[in-house]
């Protein structure tokens, strides 16, 4: 089966759209099943379909409802649900979603009891590794966290759970065969506690780490600089005298870290009022503004899908812009040429530096209790951001990125840290 667009009902109607797409499958040969996936609105359903092509509906309870939705737009043939919702994504700030084993398993039973088939989303979700993960938009913007455990069958690391039980019942009792549904759970290590030795202060190490430099009279978002993922450092020599005035960043995405001459002033972030910053500079003074942006994940659904990084529109001083930018490129997608000092500077933005001595290479999850927002990196690769803000409070680490023996594990802190220490433990905590 291949599914032409993904729920397209939910913010459009154009089936002349729809139309070409299929036309482009055919023309291709794409030689399988096509279907539309669409959410259980009666408008989605009609914004979504075409007359021609198999639909199926989305949703995570009230079957009967819901099929009889999907019956007003396709009076025959198989009954299906494309997405069965059995748990839930979290955003930063947001509390963890959780849905019992109990109204899981009560859900698929409705769905099976009208002889509806059914696809779990998610089965097993995962992990946004690296600067991967998305986010909505939905008045204001909403990040999603570095786990895609999505609290459904199996776990982040792959465990069985008791939903997973639960539904396995269910698909007995009707007469699903569930012998080849046996997994089993893989066991996890607590590596312990591991002392950061060595650092590199971001704004001292930036030759080592910048990608592109280049100067333009504006401000331009990420993609304008050919940037897709990671930080863009801004910055611009303000000379007075001007007296104190707000700065602002219009339409920045996402999160930008404000400094005057290297000392940190504060965080602006995107939909939030951003005049809580005031600048000034006397006579004959000059000031080196520099404004680190981070980009927190793209809106992927909805209205919002032109999502530029950065600082996409300007920087104001009162109602003035502020011209003549130096744009420094920070995708972090190698940290090998950064030059670590073997000493410990705990503010930041700091990138910190330690090895991991393990036996055997198993799953674990790490803990930065003393951490407050970036990303951690194993042997060089992107394990993702932690946040303080939460709700998820622990990284997943897979045995397989491990290695028998020393391991490098790099951290780009924002904000600093009072200990440079983390721990390895054998059990999550998503929130």
């Amino acid at each position: 089966m291949v599914q032409l667009e993904n729920e397209y009902g939910s913010y459009g109607m154009d089936h002349t759209y729809l139309r070409a797409l299929l036309d482009i499958y055919h023309q291709e040969e794409v030689n399988a099943f096509i279907f539309t996936s669409d959410g259980d609105d009666m408008s989605m359903l009609n914004g979504g379909t075409l007359p021609d092509v198999f639909k199926v509906v989305n949703f995570g309870s009230q079957a009967t409802r819901n099929f009889q939705h999907l019956r007003e737009v396709q009076p025959e043939g198989p009954l299906m649900c494309g997405e069965f919702w059995n748990g839930w994504f979290d955003h930063w700030g947001e509390a963890h979603h959780v849905r019992t084993a109990d109204d899981t398993a009560q859900a698929l039973e409705e769905i099976l009891a009208q002889g509806g088939s059914v696809n779990f989303y998610m089965f097993h979700g995962g992990t946004n590794f690296n600067f991967y993960n998305g986010a909505n938009h939905d008045k204001v913007y909403q990040p999603t966290v570095t786990s895609y455990d999505y609290h459904c069958l199996l776990s982040e690391n792959g465990d069985m759970t008791p939903k997973y039980e639960a539904c396995k019942a269910v698909l007995k009792a009707h007469g699903f065969p569930t012998d080849m549904l046996e997994v089993h759970n893989q066991p996890t290590c607590a590596y312990g506690k591991l002392r950061l030795s060595q650092s590199a202060p971001l704004f001292s190490h930036l030759d080592e780490i910048v990608t592109k430099r280049l100067s333009c009279p504006r401000v331009l978002p990420m993609e304008k600089v050919g940037q897709n993922f990671g930080f863009i450092l801004y910055r611009t020599t303000l000379k007075g005298p001007f007296q104190s005035r707000p700065l602002k960043l219009r339409e920045v995405h996402d999160r930008a870290l404000v400094f005057f001459d290297g000392q940190y002033q504060g965080v602006i972030e995107r939909d939030q009022p951003s005049d809580t910053i005031q600048v000034a500079v006397e006579r004959g003074q000059t000031l080196t503004l520099d404004i680190l942006v981070e980009n927190m994940g793209r809106v992927n659904y909805g209205p919002e899908l032109y999502d530029y990084k950065g600082i996409t529109e300007a920087v104001l001083l009162g109602i003035q812009e502020v011209h003549d930018w130096q744009i420094m490129c920070l995708p972090l997608d190698d940290l090998s040429r950064l030059q670590y000092e073997d000493r410990l500077y705990l503010e930041g933005p700091c990138f910190y530096k330690g090895e991991l001595e393990v036996e055997k290479a198993q799953d674990t999850f790490v803990y930065l209790d003393h951490f407050h927002k970036g990303n951690v990196f194993i042997n060089g690769f992107n394990l993702g951001r932690y946040f303080e803000r939460g709700p998820q409070r622990s990284l997943y680490l897979p045995g397989p990125l491990l290695k028998p023996g020393k391991n490098t594990i790099e951290i780009f802190e924002l904000h600093g840290t009072d200990l440079a220490e983390i721990e390895c433990r054998d059990v999550a905590d998503l929130g």
